[in-house]
């Protein structure tokens, strides 16, 4: 068997860390929409919301990502 470095394990425990934080976000953004959705509100502004919003999370983390993924 051969031995990882510890970077490699810190690397894998950021990337599960990050993907477990993606998931808890997609189902609080899926139970908010329909929540909204029995409210009335249109889901249309709801996603161009969030889909502008996250595009201005991911310029501003892409930094974070490069320094996890390398």
């Amino acid at each position: 068997m051969v031995a990882l470095p510890r970077a490699s394990f810190a690397k894998g425990r950021t990337i599960a860390s990050l993907l477990t934080s993606i998931v808890i976000f997609v189902l609080y953004f899926a139970a908010v929409g329909l929540v909204l959705k029995e409210f009335g509100v249109s889901l249309t502004a709801y996603l161009a919301s969030a889909s502008v919003l996250g595009l201005a999370i991911g310029f501003g983390s892409q930094g974070l990502v490069q320094d996890a993924v390398s």
